[in-house]
């Protein structure tokens, strides 16, 4: 990965442990290395505030 180029971090907001593991298992299977923060909904709103998740990153 070059300087220009950077990771995309997924903040996964989900409040449902099925869903969130099958979003989980749909990444794995389409090799997609993108890493997946995994939290509920307040807590991922205090990590995007803290500056805790390094941009760039998807909600």
């Amino acid at each position: 990965m070059t300087e220009q180029q950077k990771e995309v971090r997924l903040l996964l907001s989900e409040d449902h442990d099925v869903d969130a593991i099958s979003i989980t298992r749909a990444f794995n299977e389409l090799c997609l290395g993108n890493t997946i923060l995994e939290q509920l909904g307040l807590h991922n709103l205090a990590l995007l505030r803290s500056g805790a998740v390094p941009s760039p990153y998807i909600i």
